[in-house]
């Protein structure tokens, strides 16, 4: 149990703000908003998605924003067999969604930004927008609009086309895929 809290306690102390702030959008369909990183690994664990036998969530959390050093120094693990495992059926605890969203964010610029704000205007109230720092606050602000959601993705996929063919793909490639099941 100390060594659990303890993992728990660097990757507090390791983790940015911006990358905790990634970890809690990934979050989001899995417990409420928390203030923290320490509030969320509070609510995994309350939620049974995070324990001592149990960390594959932080695994899966810290490969997703692409903190291999911290899978390689904290779990012996491999970024490779972390694709592997993410393959598993019902291993991974994020959304596909969840994945798509987060993955797109990564490949929109400052400049983008700019255009997608302006795409939203009419959507979103000025004074949310003037808060928003990243494409993450975007997609949260959609969802709140109801603009965005799993199985509505056109208005998302308009706006990526705007920016470049290849973000759009990748939610088409989306689509295909949850079809498949």
């Amino acid at each position: 149990m100390v060594e659990f809290q303890s993992m728990l306690l660097k990757l507090e102390h390791e983790l940015d703000a911006n990358e905790v702030k990634e970890l809690m959008f990934l979050c989001k369909d899995l417990i409420l908003p928390t203030p923290n990183i320490k509030v969320l690994f509070d609510k995994l664990q309350e939620n049974g998605l995070l324990g001592e036998d149990n960390i594959f969530i932080i695994k899966e959390l810290l490969y997703s924003i692409r903190r291999y050093d911290l899978l390689k120094t904290e779990f012996n693990t491999q970024r490779e067999q972390m694709m592997e495992d993410m393959k598993i059926p019902g291993l991974s605890k994020i959304i596909p969604y969840r994945h798509l969203l987060y993955d797109l964010s990564l490949h929109v610029s400052n400049d983008d930004l700019s255009k997608v704000k302006h795409l939203l205007s009419n959507d979103i109230y000025i004074s949310r927008m003037q808060n928003i720092e990243d494409m993450l606050d975007i997609f949260t602000e959609m969802e709140k609009k109801a603009i965005l959601h799993p199985d509505s993705l056109e208005r998302l996929k308009n706006i990526m086309k705007t920016i470049d063919e290849n973000l759009m793909e990748k939610i088409v490639k989306y689509e295909q895929s949850r079809m498949s099941f």
